[in-house]
């Protein structure tokens, strides 16, 4: 299995009492070296480009300014420092490398990992929030549709929290389909079920919130029942 990997990443530093430090990533690596079978893949960083598909151009330019200053408190739950820039542009870049890795195998069916941070999946058009600045899967799939040909990209989000920035960027896009998994009633607030899309987006999103406790199970029916009949559609 190929992991997209940058040490960039670890040089985000949001103090060490943060819940997201670089002890993530480390605790990862420590993890896959009982593995057999691992390779890690360099990947170059996001270009403003990129980020700018999915981003609007003032918010990008302060968020460089921002970090450029030091950094601080963006929000009371976002916190960046001067290598945040680099960081979050490494963290883009890998998952645009895994979405091309993607593509790339044998009938799509290649697994590569992207090991990056910041996270992405809560950074709007215009904002950062829930410790994210740039949305790395929003830029991963803009990018393979406008470069590497796909005319269609599914986005399945499973996390304790709902992604509200990946759905707000595709909330009326045809072309990519946003489905999330996450517990009800949590942080941001947004994912319900009747949040399905607008205009040439309508029912290109699933919301699927979770009660507290939610087991596997109920994940294996999300994906049987729920997801796998919408991307059939889509």
């Amino acid at each position: 299995m190929r992991f997209g990997y940058s040490d960039t990443c670890l040089e985000h530093d949001t103090g060490s009492r943060h819940p997201e430090t670089a002890d993530r990533l480390r605790a990862i690596r420590r993890a896959l070296q009982k593995k057999h079978g691992v390779e890690y893949v360099h990947a170059d960083p996001a270009s403003r480009a990129a980020v700018t598909a999915v981003h609007d151009d003032d918010y990008v330019d302060e968020v460089e300014s921002f970090c450029a200053d030091g950094g601080g408190n963006w929000d009371p739950d976002t916190v960046a420092c001067e290598e945040t820039w680099d960081a979050a542009l490494a963290s883009a870049g890998l998952a645009q490398w895994a979405a091309h890795e993607a593509l790339d195998g044998a009938d799509g069916r290649e697994t590569p990992f992207a090991l990056g941070r910041p996270p992405g999946h809560h950074a709007v058009e215009d904002d950062a929030m829930g410790f994210c600045f740039f949305n790395n899967a929003a830029v991963a799939a803009h990018d393979v549709i406008e470069n590497a040909g796909a005319e269609r990209v599914a986005i399945f989000d499973w996390d304790v929290h709902h992604g509200n920035g990946t759905q707000d960027i595709f909330y009326d896009r045809g072309d990519v389909y946003y489905a999330s998994a996450h517990e009800d009633g949590l942080y941001p607030g947004t994912g319900e079920i009747e949040e399905t899309g607008e205009g040439e987006g309508d029912g290109t999103t699933l919301n699927v919130p979770l009660p507290a406790g939610a087991l596997a199970t109920d994940y294996l029916h999300v994906v049987e029942q729920l997801l796998a009949p919408g991307l059939s559609r889509f």
